[in-house]
């Protein structure tokens, strides 16, 4: 089934996420950016808190061993935060008192994705990184994170940018 013939049951979804949002007192939704020297910027999260890698841009991949330091870097890495040696990763940090609520629904309602349409999220970021990183030279590799959490929010996001434009660009958002 396309999206469009889910669109009221999105819609029942994101009702329920405001309703819910409404109960929530302490609970806010920032996007986190780690570059390969360190995050941009240094500042503390309240506890309880989760955070989750939405997408990394990890860089040209040079003809000439870049692939070797690719693969050495990939075993090297602990994949639940992503690839070791990434240029950008950008996370999304929730933090507050429902953080594990929030959490629960985030992934219901991501499982609600089938694969295609998932899929069409993920290729949307990583078209966007590639495109505005293409120099005819070398290749842009990215990747999203597929987690059924990490899909719904990146669901949001591009949600968010629709409705109002220019507040997926705040760094911090009450959900």
């Amino acid at each position: 089934m396309s999206l469009r013939k889910k669109k009221s049951e999105i819609k029942r979804l994101i009702g329920s996420f405001e309703r819910e949002a409404d109960k929530f007192h302490d609970l806010t939704f920032s996007l986190f950016y780690v570059t390969d020297e360190g995050p941009i910027d240094n500042r503390k999260f309240k506890s309880p808190n989760h955070t989750i890698m939405l997408w990394q841009y990890y860089g040209k991949i040079e003809p000439q061993g870049g692939a070797e330091k690719f693969v050495d870097n990939l075993k090297s890495s602990d994949l639940q935060w992503g690839l070791r040696g990434a240029k950008l990763s950008a996370f999304t940090v929730i933090e507050g008192d429902s953080c594990a609520l929030f959490c629960r629904m985030a992934k219901r309602a991501g499982s609600f994705f089938n694969e295609k349409e998932s899929f069409v999220l993920k290729s949307r970021v990583v078209s966007e990184i590639q495109k505005s990183e293409i120099d005819g030279v070398y290749k842009p590799a990215a990747a999203v994170n597929d987690n059924a959490m990490a899909v719904w929010l990146s669901y949001l996001l591009y949600y968010i940018s629709r409705v109002s434009p220019g507040k997926d660009k705040l760094s911090k958002t009450l959900p």
